[in-house]
């Protein structure tokens, strides 16, 4: 990813994401000198010196921030060294998906010091708001009443940085204080000043949904909000029958949220989901997608799943990823689902739709991009396409 990538759309909501889990998978990492629980405070520190400077030009030109941004800087490379070198020391304990994010964490902290050492400001500021886009949805796949114990006061020193209710409800997500961060979007949803195309253009919708189904499963605090939404008078006949829909599909999915899941009913599901619309990209079946993708999760973690039915659970959360998340360059989320099907069953009927979705995914995602411009990860896919079988 090069910062001229600027076809994919950059945000600025969700600077802590992908830092904040990549510190999350710190904690079992050994960090020389320290301790976890120290190194883990050493990140939150550097991120409240980075944050204003994403924000405020002046900040990061500033002499007198120079320091003290070089510091906060050299506190994420040592965690993203740390962080790959614990991942090489047990490639048999992690998924394909775990490395990649490691390498992507590493690679991502590389380009944003470069782009701080020669002072370019609207690059610093894109990569970093860019960079950890992804995360929040990685974080809506742990339980409620995990993740890190620091931070808890962050969003209150950063707050006036913040833009909008949106980043500030981002920022909570971020670290975890789930109940507020869907306070804060509840009150955005039931906003009459707000446009409701604005509620899906900004992912309100989607981030409501995805931590409320996932983390929360507070089904009835849900299905309040969406009959709220419903009530609005401003809203288009389609958000309207959206709305509708995904208070159905609640009350006919609630069940799968709670039981043990299984493969053949998340499977069914899947299926089920795709005869929902004809339009690929409808958000008709994100209720859907979020509960398949929560079974999905489940399943992984249970480290019971090989070969072929490995591989088929990274191609559907693949698949999933690609209809309910905007490319984000930053953490390459999407690729890394579809890699770790590859290399799950190489060389399987799974291995070759995950290998084309992937490189279909790659070019369309670099639309407008010459190919001699392309980074290196799009067009070198020899090695995945010698594993999936389909190597000339």
């Amino acid at each position: 990813m090069t910062f001229m990538d600027m076809n994919k759309q950059p945000s600025c909501s969700t600077f802590f994401s992908a830092v904040i889990v990549a510190v999350t998978m710190l904690a079992s990492a050994t960090v020389a000198a320290e301790s976890t629980r120290e190194s883990m405070r050493l990140v939150y520190a550097a991120l409240s010196e980075l944050l204003p400077a994403a924000f405020n030009e002046s900040s990061f030109e500033s002499e007198s921030s120079t320091e003290r941004l070089a510091s906060a800087l050299e506190v994420l490379e040592n965690s993203a060294e740390a962080l790959v070198e614990h991942v090489g020391e047990s490639p048999t304990e992690v998924s394909a998906e775990f490395m990649g994010l490691a390498r992507s964490f590493e690679n991502n902290v590389a380009l944003l010091r470069q782009s701080f050492d020669y002072h370019r400001y609207n690059e610093f500021n894109y990569l970093l708001l860019d960079l950890t886009h992804n995360c929040v949805s990685c974080h809506s796949r742990l339980p409620a009443d995990s993740g890190p114990p620091f931070a808890t006061d962050l969003v209150e020193q950063v707050d006036d940085e913040f833009y909008t209710d949106v980043d500030r409800a981002q920022l909570l997500f971020a670290i975890r204080r789930f109940d507020e961060a869907l306070s804060t979007l509840e009150s955005i949803i039931r906003d009459l000043d707000i446009e409701p195309i604005e509620l899906e253009l900004d992912g309100v919708l989607f981030d409501y949904l995805a931590n409320g189904i996932t983390v929360t499963r507070d089904v009835e605090r849900i299905q309040k909000t969406l009959a709220d939404l419903k009530e609005r008078n401003d809203l288009p006949y389609y958000m309207s029958r959206y709305a509708g829909l995904w208070s159905e599909h609640l009350d006919a999915l609630q069940a799968d949220l709670i039981e043990v899941p299984n493969l053949s009913k998340a499977r069914d599901l899947f299926r089920q989901s795709l005869n929902l619309s004809p339009i690929p990209s409808s958000q008709v079946r994100m209720v859907y997608d979020l509960v398949v993708s929560a079974m999905l999760r489940r399943l992984l973690e249970q480290q019971t799943l090989q070969g072929v039915d490995l591989a088929e659970v990274y191609w559907m959360l693949g698949v999933i990823s690609i209809r309910t998340v905007n490319p984000r360059p930053g953490v390459p989320h999407t690729e890394l689902l579809l890699e770790s099907a590859i290399r799950a069953a190489p060389g399987s009927e799974y291995a070759r739709l995950a290998y084309a979705l992937l490189e279909e995914y790659n070019r369309v995602s670099f639309a407008g991009i010459p190919t001699a411009e392309l980074p290196e990860p799009v067009l070198n896919l020899h090695e995945l396409a010698k594993l999936a079988g389909v190597s000339k």
